[in-house]
């Protein structure tokens, strides 16, 4: 999530989550700082794992899912089991 406003330089949409409270109201203040609109950036105080449950669920067509602790992703990769993926062309970069 301390990514997220800097992703935002190009037009693309961002959803960015961070679990601990007090980030996660960081990246909110970043996002008002650096005028990240919420049509670009769309953020979540979420479990890592559920948050991507819910990307799956809510349709979001993901082009990479960037975590800031390589060393856990690992542990996160089970959350992708049954990912449905909209188009075969685009398959998220994990």
């Amino acid at each position: 999530s301390a990514n997220a406003p800097h992703f935002l330089e190009t037009r693309i949409v961002c959803h960015a989550n961070d679990l601990n409270p007090v980030s996660y109201r960081y990246l909110q203040g970043n996002a008002k700082g650096n005028r990240c609109f919420s049509d670009r950036l769309v953020m979540y105080n979420l479990d890592a794992k559920e948050f991507i449950r819910r990307m799956n669920r809510e349709g979001v067509e993901a082009d990479h899912f960037i975590m800031n602790l390589p060393q856990l992703a690992p542990e996160f990769l089970d959350a992708f089991r049954g990912w449905e993926f909209r188009s075969e062309e685009k398959r998220p970069l994990v």
